[in-house]
């Protein structure tokens, strides 16, 4: 059993784990491939696990009313590698205006079918948000508001990750875009310390 300490700008994680060794296979295990519901078993947490990372990225990175929400939605059906790059296209575009550009994007299928991404950026003013993203998304609509919450609204651009199969149109497919230069949690490990050192930085943590 190790645990692991993650410190973000407003919240304190701590996850406890088990090292189990598994070398080697059972007899009378099937050694012809992956069992299906294992496969898709492991691409859920994967999946949960990329989930919390751009919660914790928002949390750190990102300030209510000092940031804003973008939707940004295609005005008809494309390829999906054809939205990242116009995606790509608009972020390197914003680069180039702001200095110090920040995002995390989340990319969605509609019901409809129609690709949208979600954009939470470090541009403080919605009205100028707005204007920059209607001079630069020609691809369809869009739609800009402050950001009040940004951890519920973290959950809220993320909530497609989990809930995904082999059905779904991301599946397996890239599904959030991060900029360059994001602020990381702060990750300290009982694995790689003794255990009176950890206790004693976890309550230095939780004191201040």
């Amino acid at each position: 059993m190790y645990r692991i300490l993650k410190v973000c700008r407003n919240i304190i994680k701590e996850t406890e784990l088990t090292i189990i060794n598994s070398k080697g296979r059972g007899k009378g295990q099937n050694s012809g491939g992956r069992n299906s519901n294992t496969t898709e078993e492991s691409y859920y947490y994967n999946q949960r696990r990329k989930q919390n990372e751009l919660v914790d990225l928002v949390d750190i990175n990102f300030e209510n009313q000092r940031s804003c929400f973008a939707t940004l939605t295609f005005a008809e059906d494309v390829e999906y590698e054809f939205a990242v790059n116009q995606f790509k296209g608009f972020t390197k575009n914003a680069r180039r205006r702001y200095n110090n550009f920040k995002y995390v994007a989340t990319v969605e299928f509609q019901q409809r079918g129609i690709i949208h991404f979600h954009l939470i950026c470090n541009i403080p003013d919605p009205e100028e948000c707005d204007q920059f993203v209607g001079d630069y998304w020609p691809c369809g609509t869009h739609d800009v508001q402050g950001v009040y919450d940004k951890n519920k609204l973290a959950l809220y651009i993320t909530k497609e990750f989990t809930a995904q199969d082999k059905t779904s149109m991301l599946f397996n497919k890239r599904c959030y875009f991060v900029s360059q230069g994001l602020d990381r949690p702060l990750v300290i490990k009982s694995w790689d310390i003794g255990e009176s050192v950890y206790n004693s930085i976890k309550a230095a943590v939780a004191n201040e």
